[in-house]
């Protein structure tokens, strides 16, 4: 079965990453619209969408399996910032979060619509306070977070890393989280104490030690 994600209008896809393009195929309809057909029925994977204006959309992709008694979506059309009043924090040339008063956008409750907090740069907080392992060519130079989010730095790796994809457990279960990148800075929509970094077969767990 196959399904369309439609993004934002105006926005221009360039292009996109399966994490196992064995399982998915993924193909472009348009300038925004992309098709997605799975391979089999069960199976799961993440995909990177990359667009002309440098945004990374991410997803989680799940095709049922064939005794579901659901009926999947084949359709899906994400609604731009503009209509949801939403905004960014920004950042300066050295990656620091710029105290302008911008938004930061919780995603947090039940509900499937956009929450907007506004940025407090005296809530951003973490700095050395994360123990980092797992693969050395995707450890961030810097980890920090504020009430919402949590904010990861490669450094001079920018320019070579492959974005990973951004899990937290939840029920003893590996769940994806959404991320963004603003600026050189990769955005976890999460504060989770433990996040895990995954990218093909590297990985990198990133612990929160401080406290609230």
């Amino acid at each position: 079965m196959v399904s369309a994600i439609q993004l934002p209008k105006g926005i221009k896809i360039k292009s996109a990453d399966l994490g196992d393009s064995s399982r998915f195929e993924v193909k472009k309809r348009s300038d925004n619209t992309l098709a997605v057909k799975p391979t089999g029925s069960g199976v799961d994977s993440s995909m990177l969408v990359y667009t002309d204006d440098g945004d990374v959309y991410s997803f989680y992709l799940r095709a049922e399996g064939i005794n579901s008694k659901t009926v999947p979506d084949v359709s899906f059309r994400i609604v731009g910032p503009q209509s949801a009043g939403m905004s960014f924090v920004e950042f300066d040339a050295k990656g620091n979060p710029l105290p302008n008063g911008n938004a930061a956008v919780a995603t947090h409750g039940s509900k499937d619509f956009l929450q907007t907090e506004k940025f407090d740069p005296g809530a951003l907080r973490g700095w050395d306070q994360y123990k980092l392992w797992g693969d050395k060519k995707l450890r961030p130079e810097q980890v920090f977070r504020d009430d919402h989010f949590t904010y990861i730095q490669f450094g001079d790796k920018w320019n070579d890393v492959e974005l990973p994809t951004a899990y937290v457990v939840v029920d003893g279960i590996d769940e994806l989280v959404n991320t963004r990148v603003q600026g050189t800075t990769f955005i976890v929509e999460s504060t989770h104490r433990l996040i895990t970094l995954k990218s093909g077969q590297s990985f990198m767990c990133i612990q929160y030690t401080g406290g609230k």
